[in-house]
C-alpha cells in the first residue's frame, strides 16, 4: 500500500533522517576513538582528573615499599572504579590486581613503546641529592610545550572481554635502588566512561543536542512557511474539484508559492464562468428546442390519422425519432434545473420509503427491485423533486443494464448523522479505469451513441448534480464477484 506524506511530514522525516544520521556517526565516533592516537584530537583532551591521579599513584608508589605497591593500587582503583596493573615496557607484569591481560593489549603496549621517547628504555639511577624525598617536584609529568599532562600511551577496547583500556607511562622512584623506573600504568574499567578518566563523551553529547535544538528551531518556521500556503492551495483545488468556485487564496505572498496561488483563484474565476456559461447554453438549446418539438408532434399526430398502411412503419420510425429527440431535451432540463448553487436550494425533511416506493412501481417494470433496510420514519434533508429525480435515474439505469441479472435491491443505513442509501444490482459492473469519470455529462461507457445503448450520458450526471444539490454526496463502485453499487450520502433529519 502506498503511504501519502504531505510535504510538511516530507521536510521534517528530513530532518530528523540528518538527525539519525549525527546520531550514528556519534555512536560510530564513540566507537572507534579507541584506535585513534591518544594525541589526536578526535580522542578529545587529556582531563585534569587522570593527570592528579597519576600525580598523586606516582608520589605514593616512589615513596613506599615494592611490597605495598599492590595494596596501592587496589585503593586508587577501588576509589576510581578502576583495575589498575604496574607493567615494564617489555609487556612484563611488576604488580597489580589478580588478573589477565589480553595479549593484544600488551602488544599494543610494547608497539607504544617502541616509538615513545627513548630515554624510557632503561632505569635512570639519581644522585642522593635530587632522589624523590628530597625534591618530589623534579618528577612531573608535564607534556611539552606547557601541555597539560603527558598524553595517555593509548586507548584501545577489546571485544572479548568487552573492556576499555587505556595505558600511561609512570616514572617511579625506587628508593631501593635509587633509580627511576619505567613502568606502564595499565587502567581497565568496563564502563564507557571510566570514572571520567577515558576521553569525556559529555562535551560532544551536548554540542550535539544544542546543535539539534538550534536546527529544529530554525528549521520549523521555515518549513511552516512553506506548507500552510501548500495546505491552503489543497484545501480549495478540493473546494474546486467538488464544483466550489467561489474560493479565495490570499497567500500575501510574492514568491513561487503566491503565484501559483493567484493562478489558482484565476483558474476557478474562469471555470466558473465556463460551468455558467455551459449551463445556460444547455437550458437555452433546451428551451429553444421545446417548441418545434411540441409542433412537430402535433403534426405527427395529426398524420397519424391520415397517412396509408403501408407509410406505418415509416411513420413509426419518425416518431420514435422525435421521441428520442424530446427526451435528450427533457434530461438537458433536468440537468441545467439540477445544476443549481446549493444555496439557492431550500431543503426540508423528505420520507425516504414515500418518495422510492412510487418511483419503483413506476420505474421496475417486471425487473425484482426490493427495498431492505427503510424504515417507515427514516428521513432525510433534502429537496423533494431533486431526490426524486436522482433515485428514478438511478433505478431506471439498474433496470436497463442488470434488469436481466435480478435481483436490483435499495437499502439504507445510518451512520454518524447521515443515511446511506445504496442501489445494488447484478449486472457486469463498470471497467474500473472508468469509474472516476461516470458521473460526468455526456459520458458513455459505449463508444457508439446508437439507441439500443442507451441514452445521451445524462443520467448520472443529473443524479451528481441533484444530491450535491442537497448538499449530499455520491458514489460507485464494482461489487464482487458481480455488480454495482452507487450510494448515495444524505444528512438523516432529525
Amino acid at each position: 500500500m502506498e503511504i501519502k506524506l504531505s510535504i510538511f511530514s516530507k521536510l521534517l522525516i528530513w530532518f530528523f533522517l540528518n538527525l539519525g544520521l549525527i546520531a550514528v556517526l556519534l555512536v560510530i565516533f564513540f566507537q572507534v576513538r579507541f584506535h585513534f592516537s591518544p594525541d589526536s584530537p578526535l580522542t578529545g583532551p587529556s582531563f585534569q582528573k587522570t593527570h592528579s591521579m597519576r600525580k598523586l599513584l606516582r608520589r605514593e608508589l616512589s615513596s613506599s615499599q615494592r611490597s605495598m605497591w599492590n595494596e596501592i593500587l587496589e585503593k586508587y582503583g577501588h576509589a576510581f572504579d578502576l583495575e589498575l596493573f604496574l607493567y615494564s615496557i617489555r609487556g612484563e607484569k611488576i604488580t597489580g590486581i589478580q588478573g589477565n591481560v589480553p595479549e593484544e593489549v600488551l602488544n599494543k603496549i610494547r608497539a607504544k613503546c617502541r616509538c615513545a621517547d627513548p630515554s624510557w628504555g632503561s632505569c635512570r639511577k639519581l644522585p642522593p641529592d635530587r632522589r624523590i624525598h628530597n625534591n618530589l617536584g623534579r618528577f612531573d609529568l608535564s607534556g611539552p610545550a606547557g601541555r597539560p599532562g603527558r598524553p595517555p600511551l593509548m586507548y584501545y577496547k577489546t571485544e572479548t572481554p568487552d573492556r576499555y583500556w587505556m595505558a600511561f607511562m609512570l616514572p617511579v622512584f625506587s628508593e631501593e635502588t635509587g633509580t627511576v623506573l619505567p613502568v606502564i600504568l595499565l587502567a581497565a574499567t568496563d564502563s564507557l566512561f571510566g570514572a571520567g578518566l577515558f576521553p569525556d563523551p559529555l562535551p560532544w553529547i551536548v554540542t550535539a543536542l544544542v546543535v539539534i535544538t538550534v536546527s529544529l528551531l530554525w528549521w520549523f518556521p521555515m518549513v511552516r512557511h512553506l506548507t500552510r500556503p501548500l495546505s491552503a492551495m489543497n484545501r480549495v483545488t478540493e473546494e474546486v474539484s467538488r464544483g466550489n468556485f467561489d474560493v479565495q487564496l490570499d497567500t500575501g505572498r510574492s514568491d513561487e508559492i503566491g503565484r501559483l496561488g493567484r493562478s489558482i483563484e484565476t483558474m476557478a474565476s474562469r471555470l466558473a464562468d465556463f460551468v455558467e456559461g455551459r449551463r445556460r447554453f444547455l437550458s437555452d438549446v433546451a428551451h429553444e428546442l421545446c417548441s418545434p418539438l411540441a409542433r412537430l408532434r402535433m403534426g405527427l399526430g395529426i398524420m397519424e390519422n391520415r397517412i396509408e398502411a403501408s407509410q406505418r412503419d415509416i411513420f413509426r420510425e419518425v416518431s420514435d425519432e422525435v421521441d428520442s429527440i424530446s427526451k435528450l431535451v427533457n434530461e438537458l432540463l433536468s440537468f441545467s434545473r439540477a445544476e443549481l448553487s446549493p444555496e439557492d436550494i431550500k431543503l426540508s425533511s423528505v420520507n425516504l420509503k414515500k418518495t422510492i416506493q412510487p418511483i419503483l412501481e413506476r420505474e421496475k417494470g417486471t425487473t425484482n427491485v426490493t427495498m431492505a433496510g427503510i424504515d417507515d420514519d427514516m428521513c432525510v434533508n433534502a429537496q423533494p423533486e431533486l431526490l426524486s429525480r436522482a433515485v428514478a435515474n438511478l433505478v431506471r439505469n439498474a433496470v436497463r443494464y442488470a434488469g436481466e441479472s435480478d435481483p436490483i435491491q435499495i437499502s439504507a443505513e445510518q451512520s454518524d448523522g447521515c443515511i446511506r442509501i445504496n442501489f445494488d444490482d447484478s449486472g457486469p459492473g463498470v471497467p474500473d479505469e472508468l469509474l472516476p469519470r461516470i458521473f460526468d455529462p455526456f459520458f458513455r461507457i459505449e463508444k457508439d451513441r446508437g439507441r439500443d445503448t442507451g441514452g445521451a450520458g445524462l443520467g448520472l450526471a443529473i443524479v451528481k448534480t441533484c444530491i450535491e444539490s442537497c448538499r449530499g454526496t455520491v458514489s460507485a463502485e464494482n461489487l464482487r464477484p458481480a455488480g454495482f453499487r452507487v450510494t448515495i450520502e444524505l444528512e438523516r433529519s432529525p
